[in-house]
């Protein structure tokens, strides 16, 4: 395999995840608006604790409810839209705090299929973690294609490196405008999150401006250096 099929290959892997990541985000601001409050009532509560691949321990909240809707209760274990796991049980020992068993509260329940539903209505950052971390893998793999190709297009180094920032900053954006719109608060772990990537996208920039406007040579083994040394030879 090549430079450039393997920098495809490895562009495609990365876009895979960040589409994935887009989708949850859009498909969680769409239960967020639509999915109903209905009468819930809390049966138990506790914190599942298991072991990780590392030797350590992972902590989950599980928080168990019957909602009634329709005529009909329903029992479920779906507390948050995104299970989220944490090596510390500080966060899992909160929400089980805040939903002690017998208290009467409210779940979240689809308009026609009552069986899905949620009980914590709240906006999770995991979706965009996930198709911003993702861009690394996209914008490293577009770089080894583009440089390590025949270059039969003429890229120069700035095109690369224009190509890496629009690609970055696109993603970056619509994460944290999707984010405010769906109701998302710029609390201190958003904030850290899109500081941190923005200036990573300011660092691409800087790169772009100072990139030469040269055209990459391809490979020493490409098709077209060796047909470049025959010609000399």
């Amino acid at each position: 395999m090549n430079g450039e099929t393997f920098g495809w290959v490895f562009a495609g892997f990365g876009s895979l995840f960040a589409v994935g990541g887009v989708a949850m985000a859009i498909s969680q601001a769409r239960k967020l608006r639509t999915y109903l409050p209905v009468p819930a009532t809390v049966v138990s509560s506790e914190v599942i604790k298991k072991s990780d691949n590392d030797g350590g321990w992972n902590y989950t909240p599980r928080i168990t409810y019957v909602y009634h809707t329709g005529g009909q209760a329903y029992e479920s274990e779906k507390a948050q839209l995104f299970e989220q796991s944490a090596s510390s049980s500080s966060e899992a020992d909160r929400i089980v705090d805040r939903f002690p068993p017998g208290l009467m509260t409210q779940a979240f329940v689809h308009p026609t299929k009552h069986r899905k539903s949620f009980l914590i209505k709240e906006l999770s950052l995991s979706p965009y973690v996930l198709a911003m971390f993702s861009m690394v893998f996209v914008c490293v793999g577009v770089t080894i294609a583009m440089a390590g190709g025949r270059n039969e297009r003429q890229w120069t180094y700035a095109d690369v490196a224009l190509i890496v920032f629009v690609l970055w900053n696109t993603v970056g954006l619509f994460s944290m405008v999707h984010f405010r719109w769906s109701g998302g608060r710029i609390g201190w772990e958003p904030a850290i999150l899109f500081v941190l990537y923005f200036g990573v996208g300011i660092f691409l920039l800087m790169v772009w401006h100072e990139s030469p406007d040269l055209p990459i040579p391809p490979p020493s083994n490409s098709p077209t250096n060796v047909e470049e040394s025959d010609a000399v030879d």
